[in-house]
């Protein structure tokens, strides 16, 4: 087996794949990737298994060095990448030679990229996925000096590949939504929410706070199943939108759900940042 030696660990940089389901009953939240559009794109151009394990980077990338050749690619955000201090373009194939150092650097525009490689990383399962997420996995994110271990491939360098277009998902501010199960109780305020600027706050991967000015009366509701692009109104009118780590269940009510699309979308936000909310067409 062939391994990558973390020579400098990022921002955040964590071993993810499509999630750890068929958990939610025991309190485990998925934990797959913030950007599934990126993600799957990743692992597409190098026709890896959709749900191969990925390098999920944010903000800031990581520096690796590689012991034997493979291929890897970067899709997402718009990271600096180089190769043996050569510049070199995501959404493509690039391909690594033992003793190879990619480095990851800053986002010049959104927030999270993928890092996919071929076969995918074969980090420990955990509850069926390779997912980081702390306590569940021993670590949150990557650290210095970590190894990461991979299927050599020197057969890719005889392989052709075509870069695909870069996608503009993330770039976009109008997020698609439904009406979620408590509706009812912000119907009659519809025109703050609805197609109206909406600032971001705070977030992490467990969740996105919008700053809103809603109203509503305390609803003494029972806590209920609470799942990735659920949005809830927390008493003091601001709305949370559970992401990839979120907790598994809830009190507040859930008056919207965003969809694949837009939860990819709102991943690659940063705070400060103005999105919309508008209804998903039938």
């Amino acid at each position: 087996m062939a391994t990558i030696k973390v020579i400098d660990s990022g921002f955040s940089t964590a071993v993810i794949d499509w999630g750890r389901r068929g958990f939610q009953s025991s309190g485990v939240p998925v934990s797959g990737p913030m950007d599934q559009i990126s993600f799957k794109l990743a692992n597409s151009i190098l026709n890896n298994f959709e749900g191969a394990a990925c390098l999920e980077c944010t903000l800031l990338g990581p520096t690796l060095q590689f012991d034997a050749p493979t291929v890897v690619c970067l899709t997402g955000a718009d990271m600096e990448i180089s190769l043996n201090g050569e510049a070199e373009q995501s959404y493509k194939p690039i391909l690594i030679q033992a003793g190879d150092e990619l480095k990851l650097g800053k986002c010049i525009d959104g927030v999270r990229s993928y890092l996919a490689i071929k076969h995918g990383f074969h980090s420990p399962e955990v509850l069926g996925s390779k997912s980081f997420f702390y306590p569940v996995t021993e670590q949150s994110f990557l650290t210095q000096g970590n190894t990461l271990e991979y299927s050599a491939d020197d057969r890719t360098k005889h392989q052709m590949y075509v870069r695909i277009k870069t996608p503009d998902h993330w770039k976009k501010e109008h997020l698609w939504v439904r009406k979620g199960p408590e509706w009812a109780l912000v119907e009659d305020q519809i025109d703050q929410l609805i197609d109206k600027p909406l600032i971001i706050g705070p977030n992490n991967r467990m969740g996105y706070r919008i700053e809103s000015q809603l109203e509503h009366e305390p609803t003494g509701m029972y806590s209920s199943a609470v799942i990735m692009g659920t949005v809830q109104l927390t008493p003091s009118g601001q709305l949370l939108v559970a992401a990839a780590d979120c907790q598994v269940t809830g009190g507040y009510p859930r008056v919207l759900l965003l969809d694949q699309i837009g939860m990819s979308m709102l991943s690659q936000k940063r705070t400060g940042q103005t999105i919309y909310f508008n209804w998903k067409k039938a």
